[in-house]
């Protein structure tokens, strides 16, 4: 490996000058444009065979093991081999490898193609691809209330099993299934419509979310993107619910925070002003069992770190809404084959 004296030698004198007077920085980022990088012997062949990775590797990489990595791909109907509308052809799971590794780190794709035989923009579309198809056909988990899967996961046996744990981790409730909360996300700031997506509250340009977390710490229901200036209860009368949870879990109801309204399917604290003892000690049981949603949230962040990663959720060029429901999927699978340390 040449020294940063022997690259400058083969710089010629004029641009070597103005180098000398600009900072270390400068001269770095300008050796690592202009160099000729060759990779290592070992490195071009590794990127012609991913066995080389062992599984700690890869669940660094991706969050999941590779056994499991493969198993995923066939319940979310993800093809053997796939072409994107551009001529892009792509074994599933390698794709799908991609796309975990695209989500779990903040990385640049030209980071990812030294690693592989693809270049940045193949593993670009072959990921949004991806990332669309999942959308498209797994997205209504995420807003189901009435299908074959909905009669299995939000069961009325299921609701009364969700309803004794709360009730048994000390909440003073004996009928609520779920919470409800809503968290925000910060984005770039967009080239358009600024003030929509500026939070006041958080003083940052962003999107915002409502969600469902049951004590499985599984998210049963997700609504967005919104504009990050909206509040909590448009979000939740825009996604109606209030209503689905009338119709499917009339006897039950959620928890949220005291912004929310109160109905019979949806309760919230106390007033503040004028509580007694023992109102205030049901705000506190009930609220730190209210946790368990933001816990929910953290999950996803911390699975897929590169969601918070502001510089590049970019709404006019990035599919920042369809990243994060996929996201909040992939969580749910996560939790699936590996618990959570939140649930009770």
């Amino acid at each position: 490996m040449e020294t940063v004296e022997q690259l400058l030698d083969t710089i010629d004198e004029e641009t070597r000058e103005n180098l000398q007077s600009c900072s270390a920085e400068v001269i770095f980022l300008y050796l690592i444009e202009s160099y000729d990088w060759e990779l290592p012997a070992s490195l071009v062949h590794w990127q012609h065979s991913l066995s080389t990775l062992n599984n700690n590797d890869i669940v660094h990489l991706t969050q999941f093991t590779l056994s499991d990595l493969k198993c995923v791909t066939k319940p979310l109907n993800i093809p053997t081999v796939f072409s994107t509308p551009s001529g892009c052809r792509l074994a599933g799971e390698e794709a799908f490898f991609l796309l975990l590794c695209r989500l779990a780190w903040p990385t640049q794709l030209q980071t990812l193609s030294i690693f592989f035989q693809y270049s940045p923009s193949t593993i670009s579309k072959a990921t949004n691809w991806l990332l669309t198809h999942i959308h498209k056909n797994w997205d209504f988990l995420l807003q189901d209330f009435n299908s074959r899967l909905a009669a299995q996961h939000l069961s009325p046996i299921r609701l009364e099993l969700f309803a004794s744990r709360i009730y048994a981790k000390g909440a003073p409730l004996t009928r609520c299934w779920g919470f409800i909360d809503c968290t925000i996300r910060e984005i770039c700031r967009p080239t358009r419509w600024q003030r929509e997506c500026y939070n006041g509250y958080k003083h940052m340009h962003a999107v915002k979310y409502s969600a469902v977390n049951a004590p499985d710490s599984i998210i049963y229901h997700l609504w967005g993107r919104l504009e990050g200036r909206r509040n909590d209860n448009a979000l939740l009368s825009d996604s109606q619910l209030l209503i689905r949870c009338k119709q499917f879990a009339p006897s039950f109801y959620l928890f949220g925070d005291p912004a929310y309204p109160v109905s019979t399917v949806l309760l919230s604290p106390l007033d503040s002003s004028r509580l007694t003892n023992v109102e205030k000690e049901f705000n506190w049981k009930k609220s730190s069992c209210r946790e368990v949603v933001e816990w929910g949230f953290a999950d996803i962040i911390r699975l897929w770190s590169a969601l918070d990663f502001s510089y590049t959720q970019r709404i006019y060029s990035v599919p920042v809404g369809i990243q994060y429901r996929v996201a909040t999927i992939l969580t749910n699978i996560h939790i699936y084959l590996y618990s959570s340390e939140t649930s009770f």
